[in-house]
């Protein structure tokens, strides 16, 4: 699709011709002079998200601002995975990076929460209003303030952290990260079931794992409970996008959602079933993703299609998203299994593919 979209190209891609296809498609780039901005145009983008870490500068989006590049907004994402990862080497000198840019000198957790709402805040000033992280291995560990405090000490010190220590290091953090979501409006994003363990010997080659993250079974859905439990008590739980990393574990996700729809004083709260992040990008996950979501969740509060491609040719993923989602409600309509006025199909084909994600993720909220 993406060669069709913006080559206009309907070959099958294949060994036989795809040094023609290559020669052909940098010949275009060339003479269209095809950029982020125009890729930006040619897809009709709103909006565009980027991951930054919370000692970032930011400085690019606003140079992109100040030029007027393009007519898309892009705003920053604040990506919580470095601040998260107590276990990493380089976690201490982490956190000398986030007290530069943060101006907050990062020398325990409560200094470490200071920090990350003053850089939260600059991302807000950016048009941000989403969060992001990785869980790996979820699970639930009692702990008190001070015990935090001390692990916290133990990973700036750069001291040998129990199994123990992580798993509260990262309960707390997601916890106290999640009230200032909501504090600032900010929607949470969690993607859940990550490992960063595999394989091997591309970690020793790269120096770098993430990309190589696989499905880790253990996702345990009694933390989210717990966690969910003491922010809805607190009024605190803000809006979410739970993502799986396959699709057999939304089922238990959505479940558990719906358990979590106000808060104790009564205001609703949107948790969504985000796209499995690793199947995203494929016909079999999508199509599966709505079928099963059908079964759980009202068709109209889809969160919409979401990406963690860093390639701006994939916005055309948007469009597969759309053609089979409507294709799934149009089958739907014709077994009987859905009534509704054609006007209040279209409303709904409306919010699942545009105006939900926008509510979530976009603080203008466009209607």
């Amino acid at each position: 699709l993406e060669l069709k979209r913006l080559f206009n190209i309907d070959e099958m891609l294949c060994k036989e011709n795809a040094r023609q296809i290559f020669e052909y498609t940098g010949k275009i780039i060339a003479e269209k002079n095809i950029t982020p901005a125009y890729l930006l145009e040619t897809f009709n983008t709103e909006l565009a998200a980027t991951s930054e870490d919370p000692a970032d500068t930011l400085k690019f989006h606003q140079e992109i601002r100040a030029k007027e590049i393009t007519n898309a907004k892009i705003v920053p994402v604040f990506d919580l995975q470095n601040p998260l990862s107590i276990e990493a080497k380089d976690f201490a000198q982490y956190m000398e990076r986030l007290s530069k840019a943060s101006s907050i000198s990062v020398s325990s957790f409560s200094t470490l929460l200071i920090a990350l709402e003053k850089r939260l805040m600059d991302f807000q000033e950016e048009g941000a209003s989403l969060s992001s992280a990785e869980v790996e291995d979820l699970q639930w560990v009692d702990y008190t303030p001070k015990e935090i405090e001390d692990i916290m000490r133990k990973g700036l010190n750069g001291q040998t952290l129990t199994t123990t220590d992580i798993v509260k290091y990262r309960c707390a953090f997601i916890y106290e990260l999640a009230k200032l979501n909501h504090k600032y409006k900010f929607t949470m994003q969690l993607q859940l079931g990550s490992y960063h363990g595999s394989p091997l010997p591309r970690e020793k080659k790269t120096g770098f794992t993430s990309i190589f993250d696989t499905a880790n079974d253990s996702l345990i859905l009694k933390c989210l409970g717990k966690i969910f439990n003491y922010l809805k008590k607190d009024n605190c739980m803000p809006d979410m996008i739970l993502c799986p990393m396959t699709s057999y574990q939304q089922e238990i996700l959505a479940v558990t959602a719906k358990e979590f729809g106000k808060n104790s004083d009564g205001t609703p709260v949107k948790i969504q079933i985000g796209m499995p992040w690793k199947l995203s990008s494929s016909l079999y996950g999508t199509k599966k993703h709505f079928e099963e979501l059908a079964q759980l969740q009202p068709f109209a509060t889809a969160a919409g299609y979401t990406s963690n491609s860093s390639s701006l040719s994939s916005l055309c993923q948007h469009e597969i998203y759309r053609r089979l989602f409507c294709d799934l409600l149009g089958n739907m309509i014709n077994q009987g299994q859905f009534f509704a006025p054609e006007d209040k199909v279209e409303i709904l084909v409306k919010k699942a593919c545009t105006f939900n994600a926008r509510q979530l993720c976009w603080n203008d909220k466009i209607q």
